[in-house]
């Protein structure tokens, strides 16, 4: 009975996961650099059938490891290429998979209901239904950290020991397989966790030769083609400047604290719980289960804080700590008497600002977009939410409060993402741009001499390499070149070196897009 129900429950889990994230997968555009990469680098594997040697504008790509732009080829494959739907699939199920991981992980650390919570408190965290729409390793790194925690509570807690273990191990390879070092973070939280409580002598838990062997295995997959393709640029270029330098030195208070921030944003609505989530975890911290879900947050963000680069990516691995905690909290009937009165007050104009801000955001729309929907829905999400949260405080009521705020937030999250992706759509058309390019080009060579980033997003809409140009030198040597190739040059760079650019040099169009002007030019005969 006790195995049925766990199926149940799975099933239940999976099913609300794919209905949120999935149904706007493809809705939206490839309009960054760092999105528009690894669809390039999946759809240069597609086509030239290699698995490890993907170029990028004719560069080797070796800067992640290659499972992330393996599981884009996999989606792709039905299709010949690689489409906006299948580039951001992935994403999306590596987020259903973590919602799972954190169920299971909740139900092992605590009991069923924890695990149900816990999970629902996840998938309706806004930082984490945003990232499943983006076209990140991440995603999948994640998940595979959460896997990792359920087999390692496992491996220390219960009967199968050795077996645990090894999923243990095998679920680190796979976060390396996907981006490198960072993928170690399990790794981390459980030597620490081991050694607070048992000292140095509980770090031989952590030995199994069959999980080191597939860990290694599994890095060796990679790790030995990537080395092979060039050990000098790989381990100078990728290993130290990429995966260690990039990241050992000093951070910065301000980026610190920017941080901080995007980890109260990212976790809205149910940062508004954590003052009671924290005093109740300091209350029965003397139980194993909250120590561990205390400190699988703890060690990561100390981890992550301490890093010289910040993005707000890495945030990710910290939700399904917090959401376990969230989710054990609303669970235990040893809590006490309901919040003060200001803290539900407080709360609620937190609701209510976030409710005007749907409400806005639905009015200044342009009235011209496909998918606009009326924004009575967004923010009937969010009155639910508001009314879920008051009255389950007010009342101490968990399970309504939980339950409600995540119908809320699912609804107003679910109505959302539609109008935001017709907007992204809007302003940042990156494929019309493309196609502009292209009836200049008329297939011919396509320059790019722009600033900060790398605009690959033209190179994915418009099906081949851009020429890469840094200085104005290398712009007016390639403006000479046969064939009279079109060049595309953002606003910052048009004004930093437009006295210098050639007299002959004509300007074919002017764009907008993504709040700059982009132009495209050409030397006159």
């Amino acid at each position: 009975m006790h195995a049925r129900a766990r199926l149940a429950d799975t099933l239940l889990v999976v099913a609300l996961a794919s209905a949120l994230v999935l149904p706007p997968l493809g809705h939206r555009l490839i309009v960054t650099s760092h999105e528009a990469r690894f669809a390039l680098v999946a759809g240069d594997m597609l086509s030239r059938h290699v698995f490890f040697d993907a170029r990028l504008r004719g560069q080797p790509y070796r800067n992640k490891p290659p499972l992330y732009p393996w599981s884009i080829v996999a989606c792709s494959w039905w299709a010949g290429r690689v489409t906006e739907w299948a580039a951001r699939l992935p994403s999306a199920l590596a987020t259903v998979a973590t919602v799972l991981g954190t169920f299971l992980l909740g139900n092992s650390l605590f009991h069923r209901r924890a695990g149900l919570w816990a999970a629902l408190v996840l998938l309706t965290s806004y930082g984490v239904f945003a990232h499943s729409q983006m076209i990140l390793p991440d995603t999948q790194m994640v998940a595979f950290g959460v896997l990792a925690g359920y087999w390692f509570w496992r491996a220390v807690t219960g009967p199968g020991s050795r077996r645990a273990l090894i999923g243990f191990y095998v679920m680190l390879g796979l976060g390396v397989f996907t981006k490198g070092p960072a993928g170690l973070l399990p790794l981390v939280v459980a030597a620490v966790w081991l050694w607070t409580e048992d000292g140095a002598p509980g770090l031989r838990r952590l030995w199994s030769p069959s999980g080191t062997g597939l860990f290694i295995a599994l890095s060796l997959v990679w790790l030995m083609p990537f080395l092979t393709l060039g050990t000098e640029r790989f381990v100078g270029g990728v290993l130290w400047g990429d995966w260690l330098y990039y990241y050992l030195r000093s951070p910065s208070l301000r980026a610190i604290g920017g941080q901080v921030f995007e980890l109260f944003v990212g976790f809205l609505p149910w940062t508004l719980l954590a003052p009671l989530v924290i005093v109740h975890a300091a209350r029965t911290r003397s139980e194993p289960a909250v120590r561990f879900a205390v400190l699988w947050f703890a060690v990561q963000f100390i981890l992550i804080m301490i890093s010289a680069n910040q993005r707000i990516r890495y945030l990710l691995s910290l939700y399904p700590s917090v959401a376990l905690l969230v989710g054990w909290w609303a669970t235990d009937d040893r809590r006490h008497h309901p919040p003060h009165r200001a803290l539900v007050v407080g709360g609620a104009i937190v609701v209510a600002l976030g409710a005007g801000a749907v409400s806005l955001m639905g009015v200044t729309l342009p009235h011209d977009l496909p998918s606009r929907p009326s924004p009575v829905v967004p923010l009937s999400g969010v009155l639910l939410l508001a009314l879920a949260l008051g009255y389950g405080l007010w009342r101490g009521r968990p399970a309504l409060l939980t339950i409600g705020v995540a119908a809320g937030m699912a609804v107003t999250l679910a109505a959302s993402i539609w109008a935001y992706d017709d907007w992204i759509n809007a302003t940042r058309d990156f494929k019309a741009l493309a196609a502009t390019v292209e009836r200049h080009a008329g297939g011919g060579d396509v320059g790019v001499f722009v600033s900060k980033g790398d605009y690959l997003q033209i190179d994915y809409y418009l099906g081949r390499d851009l020429t890469p140009l840094m200085l104005s030198a290398e712009l007016e040597a390639y403006l000479t070149k046969p064939g009279r190739p079109v060049v595309v040059i953002n606003q910052e760079n048009w004004e930093r070196w437009r006295d210098q650019l050639p007299r002959q040099l004509r300007v074919l169009d002017t764009i907008g897009v993504g709040g700059e002007t982009i132009r495209l030019v050409r030397l006159d005969r």
